[in-house]
């Protein structure tokens, strides 16, 4: 009997020894879970600590590059508007065409600022304008292409992609059935721009890099073009104080070649300074003589055309009337007299429509810049945040228009900065802004 309840003693023993234990188990299990719930809790609040603070610092960091973009802008402008102060016309011996030495500022940023005048190069939004196809701008731009060794036929895909329509220039044909055979570069950024085709925009270009959506423009074309031609918002005359001999040539004709040599020979000590003096260059002279002579032509046709006619007359009435030579003789001189005004035409009248053709021709160049290409760079040296021994040179780019004495479309006029000293001095107008990571492609003079 007592060995039973010795055995049954020591049952109860073992049994709350080993419930003591597990609860010991348990416990260390619920400590362990919470080190591990704590832990885990501390490290996303330092890893979202960093991230917030690294975020802050990014954030800074941009608003601190926007601010120098801005004071750059902001000098860009300064140098064109003092300029336009100084002197009328614009040209390659301005300040703004010499180049701005880099400099620094206080708190560690070098910036640096580079100007070219878009007016020097073809732009491509010449061709439609104020609703309607500028074909002397097509002219133009045509033999530009053929001058690059491109195909002239690009200059008419280049003006249905701007104007409003949905057929083929000149052509009748529908423009999508073009798009839809485009070339390799063409599909390649519909692609990328995630539409299934592409199918022209129906307005103006904003910039260079959209011909790649144009059919059959490949990267090479482009490399071709860029350093001729531009994408600005509104009608640019050509500014023959800095265009090069390329351009110059493809806006006046081959046959004036001679002509632009001597421009580009006499612009380096003596700009052209006003109307008159554009006018005294004779850029298209040979283009007028030749119309003259092509007039002269047809008219000495015409005229020998009349003789005939009127010669076949006299011999029938001769035939018939042989008695009446008196009145002959005064057909034929009447006849005579008559041609002779055909062939002679009023020299006053003339003169009068071959001024008007020099004036039309006239509209596409100037001896001043409506529209400026700038870029900016900015950058500065930041320390490695796992190295403070190391450093690495941050940079940011941005690229921008800057307009003189001409109103923007509606679409720009909401971003852009516009300074005025006074109404009888030309607007400037920053605008179309763009912030690159990477250095874009520029055309420097």
């Amino acid at each position: 009997m007592q060995f039973f309840q010795h055995q049954k003693t020591s049952s109860k023993k073992s049994l709350t020894i080993s419930l003591a234990s597990h609860q010991r188990g348990v416990a260390l299990l619920v400590v362990l879970l919470l080190v591990v719930m704590i832990v885990v809790l501390a490290g996303s609040m330092l890893a979202s600590k960093e991230i917030t603070t690294r975020k802050s610092q990014l954030i800074f960091e941009q608003d601190s590059f926007r601010q120098q973009i801005q004071a750059a802008e902001q000098m860009a402008v300064e140098l064109i508007r003092t300029d336009s102060n100084l002197n009328d016309a614009d040209s390659l011996q301005d300040v703004w065409a010499k180049g701005i030495e880099p400099y620094s500022t206080e708190d560690g940023y070098l910036i640096e600022l580079a100007i070219n005048d878009a007016s020097a190069r073809f732009n491509l939004n010449n061709l439609y304008h104020d609703g309607a196809v500028d074909e002397q701008a097509l002219a133009s731009f045509r033999r530009l292409l053929e001058s690059l060794g491109l195909d002239p036929n690009l200059a008419t895909v280049v003006l249905d992609w701007q104007d409003p329509d949905t057929l083929v220039y000149n052509d009748g044909g529908a423009e999508a059935t073009v798009y839809q055979s485009t070339g390799q570069l063409a599909q390649a950024t519909a692609k990328k721009n995630g539409v299934g085709s592409t199918q022209p925009a129906n307005q103006p270009f904003i910039s260079i890099d959209q011909l790649a959506q144009l059919p059959n423009v490949t990267a090479e074309t482009i490399a071709t073009l860029r350093p001729y031609v531009t994408a600005v918002p509104y009608w640019l005359p050509i500014n023959v104080n800095t265009a090069d001999a390329v351009v110059l040539t493809a806006m006046v004709g081959s046959e004036n070649s001679g002509a632009v040599q001597t421009l580009l020979t006499s612009r380096v000590n003596q700009p052209i300074e006003s109307d008159g003096a554009l006018q005294a260059l004779g850029l298209f002279n040979n283009s007028l003589d030749n119309a003259d002579d092509g007039n002269a032509d047809s008219n000495t046709n015409e005229g020998r055309d009349s003789n005939k006619e009127q010669e076949s007359t006299t011999g029938q009435g001769a035939s018939e009337q042989d008695g009446n030579k008196n009145e002959k003789s005064s057909n034929e001189k009447s006849s005579t007299e008559k041609n002779d005004k055909q062939q002679k035409p009023c020299k006053k009248c003339q003169e009068k429509e071959k001024k008007q053709q020099l004036d039309k021709l006239l509209q596409s160049l100037s001896y001043q810049s409506r529209a400026f290409e700038v870029l900016i760079s900015v950058s500065k040296d930041q320390t490695l945040a796992n190295d403070s021994s190391k450093s690495r040179k941050k940079t940011r780019y941005a690229t921008l228009f800057i307009a003189k004495g001409k109103s923007l479309p509606s679409a720009y006029q909401q971003q852009a900065s516009m300074n005025r000293e006074s109404d009888d001095k030309p607007s400037i107008q920053a605008f179309a802004q763009r912030i690159w990571a990477f250095r874009p492609p520029f055309i420097e003079h």
